[in-house]
């Protein structure tokens, strides 16, 4: 897949995409105050979003993307502590859609051990 960034910084509602060169598809869209933060932050600069290098063009194309999962995670979480905080106690709330574009199960099976039967292993002796 080719992606390209798509800058309109310089107009009253700046705005940036990243989009699908194949489909045109936006894979990810900042607002007005999301660009601003970025700019604050010192994640982007003009700099980079005008230097035709592939590999600045790419490491400011990943750094988006994680700006942009960040943002959304950050939102998620929030509106669950919300959930949270106003539920019923010992009531359960269900997670209606997946948090951000991360892949809980495999974070999960990392982080859990597996459960390992060591009644069965074989037990050696050595003898001198």
């Amino acid at each position: 897949m080719t992606i390209y960034i798509n800058a309109w910084l310089d107009c009253s509602h700046p705005q940036l995409t990243i989009n699908n060169k194949e489909t045109g598809e936006i894979l990810a869209d900042f607002t007005a105050k999301e660009i601003n933060q970025l700019f604050d932050a010192g994640d982007i600069t003009l700099e980079e979003l005008s230097d035709n290098n592939q590999q600045t063009q790419q490491a400011l194309i990943k750094t988006l993307f994680l700006c942009k999962i960040t943002t959304n995670f950050k939102q998620q979480l929030k509106g669950l502590s919300n959930r949270l905080e106003q539920r019923p106690s010992g009531s359960v709330i269900p997670l209606n859609k997946p948090l951000g574009l991360l892949d809980l199960t495999t974070v999960s099976a990392t982080i859990l051990p597996f459960h390992h039967d060591y009644t069965q292993d074989k037990k050696v002796s050595i003898h001198r």
